[in-house]
């Protein structure tokens, strides 16, 4: 269930992520826009990190 969900927050923080770098890229958005863009995708990153290591745990525990 941890795993499912990890997986599900770095789904959304990714998109929510991009689609910020996106509309800071092609519109008159603030630099607050492209800051929270890339910590969005961080945290995705930190996120799917996290939940490879977690699966790895588990293969080595079987």
């Amino acid at each position: 269930m941890l795993r499912w969900l990890i997986g599900v927050v770095a789904a959304v923080a990714f998109f929510w992520g991009l689609n910020r770098i996106l509309i800071a890229l092609t519109s008159e958005a603030t630099t607050t826009d492209l800051l929270l863009g890339v910590v969005g995708v961080g945290l995705a990153g930190l996120s799917f990190v996290y939940l490879g290591y977690l699966l790895g745990r588990v293969q080595r525990s079987v």
